[in-house]
């Protein structure tokens, strides 16, 4: 005798619904959203940042339904893995000016699976009042810097500020200075850090212009914690870093006069308070511009790890200023040269095919350059060391033959006188 066991086709009984999904649905794991207070603003939930509430973050899945979220009270917001399948989308909302979306979350939403789980960082400390936030900006003279001592090397107006400045006719703010050339010199690269209200400014080779006082491998610290700022500088140069070789950041000739420069001073900068007196030749920068002394430079997020690009080593240069009082030591150095760095593109080849910056090949040229051998490389003539020539290839891929004395133009147009350039080698 067979038993069988007669149900009503409609009916769905709870039990079996539920030993039916337990059979046909693999099990997930839930999905945590956590929304927490990122004190340095790194993006990254570290020892000792806490939870925060305030935010709503809710989640659809891909037939837009929404699903439910369990909420602890304390900012962590859980998915239970048995209410979804397949990818959802989630959403955080509620942000104010108490509630600010941190660094590397540049987005409200997110796409989840099974098992993920997300850090959302959350800034309560306003991070920028445009209102009361000023722009520092550097200033520059021709001549040397010594005696400059009421023009300014540094200013600072309201972020806000619109208009011309009231000094030159209009009705916006005047520019404050907040340090003189004499101070500061040459200077460019600038960061600044909240934590002692301090700005830094990297000294800078720039033609014409002297350095201050700190010389090539001076980094400057404006505090504006005083009134007026009071100024300080540290050097670099010679110190052997916890990591890394030792840093150099290069010299450029120079000799101060308080004359006008003539011909027979080439690597003069004038004291002369006349700015039309002030003329030079400063013909060492010439070769030195962007190949000596700081590039620019930044603060990482952590608030005291001071980034410096050195422009003569081809390198990077960080340095721990967690402390007020800054005397750089070895173990607050790291210095990484470029070129040791993965990722990063070796630029020490000449042009493939057209060596030239311009001329044929390259229609219209391009910016005249000098390559890393003192070759002189013109929009529309061919030098090596002085002397016509360069390479031109007969094929292609690293078997290419070379071949010299091949025909150019002097310049563009039919009128265009042709010269045979010869081999570079």
């Amino acid at each position: 005798m067979k038993a069988t066991l007669a149900m009503n086709p409609h009916m769905k009984p709870p039990f079996l619904l539920i030993l039916l999904l337990c059979l046909g649905t693999s099990m997930r794991a839930d999905v945590v959203i956590s929304t927490f207070e990122d004190l340095n603003n790194n993006g990254r939930r570290d020892s000792g940042e806490p939870l925060i509430t305030g935010l709503t973050v809710t989640a659809v899945d891909n037939m837009s339904r929404s699903l439910p979220l369990l909420d602890d009270g304390a900012g962590t917001h859980t998915l239970p893995g048995l209410v979804f399948q397949g990818r959802v989308r989630i959403q955080i909302t509620g942000y104010d000016l108490d509630h600010r979306q941190g660094k590397n979350r540049p987005t409200t939403v997110l796409f989840a699976e099974d098992g993920d789980s997300f850090d959302i960082p959350v800034l309560t400390d306003q991070p920028v009042d445009l209102q009361t936030a000023n722009i520092i900006i550097p200033c520059y003279e021709k001549g040397s810097a010594e005696t400059k001592d009421a023009a300014p090397a540094l200013v600072h107006f309201p972020f806000a500020a619109e208009g011309v400045s009231e000094k030159f006719g209009g009705d916006g703010p005047n520019p404050t200075q907040d340090a003189t050339i004499s101070q500061l010199g040459s200077t460019w690269g600038m960061a600044y850090q909240r934590t002692f209200r301090r700005a830094f400014a990297a000294a800078l080779v720039k033609r014409h212009v002297g350095m201050g006082p700190a010389g090539e491998d001076g980094i400057y610290s404006i505090d504006y914690s005083t009134t007026p700022p009071s100024i300080n500088h540290f050097n670099l140069e010679g110190i052997n870093p916890a990591v890394g070789p030792s840093i150099e950041l290069g010299k450029v000739r120079r000799e101060i006069v308080d004359v006008p420069i003539n011909e027979t001073m080439p690597y003069a900068l004038s004291t002369v308070l006349l700015r039309n007196r002030r003329a030079s030749y400063d013909i060492d920068a010439f070769d030195k511009v962007g190949k000596t002394s700081f590039g620019d430079i930044e603060m990482a997020n952590d608030g005291r790890s001071l980034w410096m690009v050195n422009t003569y080593q081809r390198s990077l240069i960080k340095l721990d200023v967690g402390r007020k009082d800054i005397d750089p030591e070895a173990e607050d150095l790291e210095h990484y040269l470029l070129e040791d760095l993965p990722g990063i593109p070796n630029l020490n080849f000449r042009f493939r095919m057209c060596v030239n910056a311009g001329g044929n090949l390259n229609q219209g040229g391009a910016e005249a350059f000098t390559d890393k051998n003192k070759v002189a490389w013109d929009k529309n003539r061919y030098s090596n060391g002085g002397n016509d020539g360069y390479l031109v290839p007969l094929g292609d891929g690293p078997e290419a033959d070379w071949n010299g004395n091949y025909r150019v133009p002097l310049w563009d147009g039919p009128d265009a006188e042709w010269i045979m350039a010869s081999s570079l080698g």
